[in-house]
């Protein structure tokens, strides 16, 4: 009889236990501020000046988030180029200070990044911390950090797959994808609809028709007329 009623006792006392655990915890976690990216330091943010050759420069937006206790003021924070950094310090601005506006759990702040002459030919890397503030600290490890990575060198990019191999632009070389872009002026084809890629490619096309009949076709590395390796009808 008595074991069974410290049994009974030890079911009535563990779960107030764990009650009293968790209000613990939520307290512990409301009682303060807490700002962190709204993306985690996994997701790379990666930028080509090669892709954008008419731009100078890429504003980065990064979106912040408040957890715990919702301010009825604006609140700094800072954030802070990490030492894992390669990037030169000339090629990015970071504002000495940001602010998460009263009343919002979200807002954004904004970095540049500067085209440099060093960066040809170079990938680099900015990798920035969420230093908070004494009003703001920061949040979940896995969210205070940011990567960026920046290049301006040639690479093949992710659209140009199989597709594009067979029935469009044809095999990938490092000296097409050039040409492409001096053409066209665009390296990036994601943002466009298919009519549009089209247009950009066929744009191409009669560039090198036109150098052929010129008499000075556009050639491969290996010599080979770079028309002869477009496989696109039109």
């Amino acid at each position: 009889m008595q074991q069974i009623k410290r049994y009974l006792i030890a079911l009535l006392i563990i779960p107030a236990l764990m009650i009293g655990c968790k209000k613990q915890d939520l307290t512990t976690y409301t009682g303060g501020r807490y700002i962190q990216f709204s993306q985690n330091y996994q997701d790379t943010i990666a930028l080509s000046f090669f892709l954008f050759p008419a731009l100078n420069e890429f504003k980065v937006a990064l979106p912040v988030e408040l957890t715990g206790k919702m301010t009825d003021q604006d609140l700094p924070y800072i954030l802070k180029a990490d030492t894992a950094t390669s990037a030169p310090a000339s090629s990015y601005i970071i504002a000495d200070g940001y602010t998460i506006k009263k009343g919002l759990a979200k807002d954004t702040a904004r970095i540049t990044i500067k085209k440099q002459a060093e960066l040809k030919g170079k990938e680099v890397l900015l990798v920035i911390n969420m230093a908070g503030s004494s009003d703001l600290l920061p949040g979940q490890t896995i969210y205070t950090r940011r990567v960026l990575r920046i290049s301006d060198k040639i690479s093949k990019p992710t659209w140009w797959d199989t597709q594009m191999d067979n029935f469009y632009l044809g095999k990938y070389s490092d000296k097409k994808f050039s040409t492409f872009i001096q053409v066209t002026g665009v390296g990036d084809l994601n943002p466009y609809g298919t009519e549009q890629k089209r247009d950009l490619m066929l744009q191409f096309k009669y560039y090198l028709i036109r150098m052929r009949d010129a008499g000075t076709p556009v050639l491969e590395d290996n010599g080979t007329d770079m028309l002869s390796t477009v496989p696109l009808i039109g």
